[in-house]
């Protein structure tokens, strides 16, 4: 079970008052606290990272090599009061906790780490999910009908015991950041709440431009949750089923928000959403970006390094303008010897032109990062030729927080989590480690530009884009208690729900994606329906869980899922021909 911010657990605890705790009332107390506190200080960091998760209580108090980070009512064996008592965490340089959070952290271990209780929400159903986008058509102007789509997280409200009030916010959040990372259009387009609950959005398709080409269609051709209900038992439901058809004008007006935000922001899906160019030449083209021109006019800022948090060996970055703001453009190498050794090799890339090929590096690969018209950021990942490409060689780029699943970095998904706050600082180390000499030396330092001069282009590429990101997400994450909180205090909220989306799904969820209130209902069925066990989901039967891969998989046309909601009764799969 995944619990993105429930967690009671105090990691790197910031000042927060303390009140005093009520015996009678001392687990309840305990684990509101430590959920406030967690969530406002270390939830930024620790948010599903590979190397620490906040938020799996399961796995705190799971056994890790010889330790284990928190053992109910044991102080001394738990390794997160050691590391919190002895003052290696919080880490130097962020706020430190006082003597009274410190006390609070070790009342709530002595306590048996309770967590916190939940407020029970009603359960919402299917057919009010469709009555309530009906209704929402019926009042929209008749021209602008087959334009409204709908995107929903219903299935994630109705998980009361995983998923909490905040993480709602963040699911909402991540969903209009990733829209806004879809489009080229040059406005903010912050999704609209159809509901009370919050749980279905409405967006117009000509304010994204997608519109344009059929980019529902292709959202729907690999869409693993479509279901139809013009064969379920329920008259009412096939006739709502019907009227939703006829008004929108597409067999399926709306989708499941979450799937769309991990789907859409990684290939194939990003790049058909977002049209990127087969080559960077292309994409500097559409962007009025010249390389080689820039390159020989000394009209770029440049920056090499030999250590990077992605790049496994050097890496040169290079700031170009572009038709909307900044263009900047990576250079990675499997290795630092060879044309790979920036200090030997600083004035690449080798172009018929550069009349420094001598001195010229041969990269392996590269990052595009560039201003979409909104602000927010597009990207593009090249090999050695220009040629896009959906993952960077794991031997020339890793994503340590493996937001994708895995260390590969994906493009669209895995920049998007790692350029939370827009481009990284960084501190070149080629400029005064030159190792040519006469006028390539004299080229190179007009390129390879002072660090003032540098941070000074990131400060600013890195405001504007800050700028568009409170925009589209301050609605949603920006309220009650973090009203005041600066947006780079929020964690990013594409990645982070990208890796619990992943996870594998137990009885729980299944039910819930499955719109069934009851999980015990789902495991009888498995229990006693052989073609639930030949479709995977005997695991549950154990208390086991399904892969999330294996559950949306279309290997054979249809999804587990809309095989599972078939034999139930819950809809029919629908399947949609490919788009652009």
């Amino acid at each position: 079970m995944h619990r993105l911010v429930e967690i009671t657990l105090i990691v790197g605890i910031a000042h927060c008052t303390v009140l005093p705790v009520a015996a009678a009332d001392a687990p309840t107390q305990l684990a509101k606290d430590g959920f406030l506190l967690a969530k406002k200080y270390c939830y930024r960091c620790h948010n599903g990272s590979i190397e620490f998760d906040i938020t799996d209580r399961d796995g705190l108090l799971a056994k890790r090599g010889d330790s284990v980070y928190v053992v109910p009512g044991k102080l001394d064996d738990s390794y997160l009061w050691q590391r919190i008592d002895d003052g290696d965490m919080p880490p130097e340089g962020q706020p430190q906790p006082s003597t009274g959070e410190k006390e609070l952290l070790k009342r709530w271990i002595e306590a048996g780490a309770p967590k916190p209780e939940r407020e029970k929400r009603p359960f919402k159903r299917e057919e009010g999910i469709q009555a309530d986008i009906l209704n929402d058509l019926r009042g929209a102007k008749t021209s602008d009908r087959t334009f409204q789509r709908y995107f929903t997280i219903t299935h994630l409200y109705n998980n009361n015991e995983n998923v909490s009030a905040f993480d709602l916010r963040l699911y909402r959040a991540a969903f209009a950041k990733a829209v806004n990372h879809l489009s080229w259009e040059s406005r903010i387009v912050v999704p609209t709440a159809i509901d009370r609950e919050q749980t279905i959005f409405r967006l117009d398709l000509r304010d994204l431009g997608w519109d344009k080409r059929d980019i529902w269609q292709s959202v729907l051709a690999v869409y693993p949750y479509g279901l139809k209900f013009n064969r379920v038992e329920d008259p009412q439901i096939r006739e709502i089923d019907r009227q939703l058809e006829l008004l929108s004008g597409t067999p399926l007006a709306y989708v499941r928000a979450d799937w769309l935000t991990v789907t859409a922001t990684r290939p194939p899906l990003y790049h058909v959403i977002m049209a990127i160019p087969k080559t960077d030449r292309e994409l500097e083209k559409l962007l009025k970006v010249d390389v080689q021109r820039d390159f020989l006019r000394n009209r770029l800022q440049r920056a090499g390094f030999a250590e990077s948090g992605v790049s496994t060996a050097n890496r040169l970055l290079d700031r170009h303008q572009s038709a909307y703001g900044y263009y900047w453009k990576s250079y990675d190498f499997a290795q630092n010897n060879k044309n790979g050794n920036l200090f030997r090799y600083p004035l690449g890339p080798k172009f018929k032109a550069n009349p420094f090929s001598q001195q010229a590096f041969e990269q392996d690969g590269g990052e595009i990062i560039f201003t979409l018209p909104n602000r927010l950021q597009g990207f593009m990942l090249v090999d050695s030729k220009g040629e896009r490409i959906d993952e960077g060689p794991i031997n020339v780029v890793r994503d340590l927080k493996e937001t994708s699943g895995s260390p590969v970095v994906v493009n669209g998904l895995s920049c998007i989590h790692c350029h939370q706050h827009g481009m990284i600082r960084f501190k070149d180390t080629v400029r005064s480690g030159l190792a040519v000499a006469g006028e390539p030396r004299e080229k190179a330092r007009e390129l390879y530009v002072s660090k003032d001069l540098m941070d000074r282009a990131v400060e600013r590429d890195q405001r504007m884009f800050l700028e568009a990101v409170e925009q589209t997400t301050g609605a949603f994450l920006k309220t009650g208690e973090d009203k005041d909180k600066p947006i780079k205090d929020f964690a990013e909220p594409i990645g982070a729900i990208a890796r619990f989306h992943y996870r594998d799904l137990g009885t729980e969820e299944a039910a819930y994606e499955l719109g069934i209130e009851n999980p015990e209902e789902l495991r009888t069925a498995v229990k006693f329906n052989p073609h639930l066990k030949r479709l995977g989901l005997g695991p549950l039967l154990d208390g086991n869980k399904i892969e999330r891969t294996e559950w949306e998989s279309r290997e054979f046309v249809t999804s587990p899922f809309q095989e599972t909601a078939r034999v139930l009764d819950r809809g029919t799969p629908h399947i949609s021909l490919g788009g652009n």
